[in-house]
């Protein structure tokens, strides 16, 4: 998760910095979230109100277990994906907001 103006600032950092010469960077404002942290944000930014219901996780683990595909793709949706922006950071990136932030103010 980044802000539009963080990813710009990255872009510029790397662009001018010559220790990142062919370099892949991942950018991220350096904090974990869950899918119901990112839904969360998304309702709020889009001035919809969040449920307060939720599926249980054994429900879930049913259909995972009725077909393959769904369970890979409930992997994918519920499961661990963690990205660092550690190598960016050595270059002197600091994202200035979290997705908390952005989802204080509405687009």
């Amino acid at each position: 998760m980044i802000h539009v103006n963080d990813l710009v600032r990255a872009i510029m950092l790397v662009a001018k910095d010559e220790r990142a010469n062919r370099e892949i960077f991942i950018v991220t404002d350096g904090k974990p979230y869950s899918s119901r942290d990112i839904y969360k944000a998304m309702c709020v930014i889009a001035g919809k109100s969040i449920p307060r219901w939720s599926i249980p996780r054994v429900i879930i683990n049913i259909f995972a277990k009725i077909n393959p595909k769904i369970k890979y793709k409930l992997d994918k949706l519920f499961g661990d994906e963690c990205y660092s922006s550690e190598k960016i950071e050595v270059l002197g990136f600091k994202a200035k907001k979290t997705l908390k932030d952005m989802s204080k103010t509405s687009f």
